[in-house]
């Protein structure tokens, strides 16, 4: 007979491991390039805002034990997920740091990744004041404060995605962007919904915990599309000086030297 609590904590600091080292390669290439500029600058933010709202509803989910609503539905929040969390936020809080301090190039934080998450504080506080301060809205298991937070978190992970794959496209290059990072989030989020899934049929819990789902199938959707950018697209080679306007900077900083005139023409 299978233990299936023993294979749901393998599983479970598995996905922790994998979803740790995540963010470690793209911070080492962004070191080593000293620029930013493979990474945009709006899946970080959007990142760490994600992460931030998520910290808190999993945080209170794990330590207030008399919650009603089986956690207001969160099902069991584990150690390892508390773990993840919160290393994920601090090395997401890295990548931003780099992002402030490094090379940019034309990579810039968008207006409408700003105005979302101003958006996001904004219902955040309303819906606490109407479900948690003046009763207006019940909390239910299917919405509460808790969850909103978690759920935002899901739509933080959905579209920092898209201005990365958007960037790339514009680009028509992956240079500066970690391909190694990316296949660890596609692994955690395999092992973390399969570990959701287990932990339902074990009956461990009588609540799948959708944030962990969400998180989950959102990033193995979006590498897929990364994958077959970097592997069969774009790959990891410069943008062509052909399809770039070349500057008298950009001479410089590669150390360029025009070639005399009679040298030239003897090469035509």
């Amino acid at each position: 007979m299978i233990d299936l609590e023993f294979v749901s904590n393998v599983l479970g600091w598995l996905y922790v491991t994998s979803w740790g080292i995540f963010s470690y390669p793209q911070i080492f290439l962004n070191y080593k390039l000293r620029s930013v500029e493979g990474l945009k600058l709006d899946y970080a933010f959007l990142n760490v805002t994600g992460f931030i709202y998520c910290s808190t509803a999993y945080s209170i989910a794990f330590f207030k034990k008399d919650l009603p609503l089986d956690h207001y539905g969160y099902g069991t929040i584990r150690i390892q997920d508390l773990v993840f969390i919160y290393h994920n936020l601090f090395t997401n809080m890295i990548l931003n740091i780099q992002g402030i301090f490094y090379k940019r190039g034309k990579n810039t934080l968008s207006l409408y990744s700003i105005l979302y998450v101003l958006l996001v504080i904004v219902l955040t506080v309303v819906i606490y004041l109407l479900s948690e301060v003046h009763d207006v809205i019940k909390p239910t298991e299917r919405f509460n404060i808790l969850l909103f937070l978690g759920f935002v978190k899901i739509s933080m992970s959905f579209f920092k995605y898209i201005p990365l794959v958007y960037w790339n496209y514009k680009r028509k290059s992956t240079k500066g962007f970690s391909m190694t990072a990316f296949m660890f989030d596609f692994t955690g989020g395999v092992l973390s919904v399969s570990q959701e899934i287990i932990d339902y049929v074990d009956k461990t819990t009588a609540v799948m915990n959708p944030i962990k789902i969400g998180i989950g199938v959102t990033a193995i959707f979006y590498v897929m599309i990364l994958m077959y950018q970097h592997y069969f697209l774009y790959g990891d080679q410069e943008i062509l000086p052909s399809k770039a306007i070349i500057t008298a900077e950009d001479k410089k900083e590669k150390g360029w030297v025009p070639l005399p005139e009679d040298k030239v023409s003897s090469a035509l």
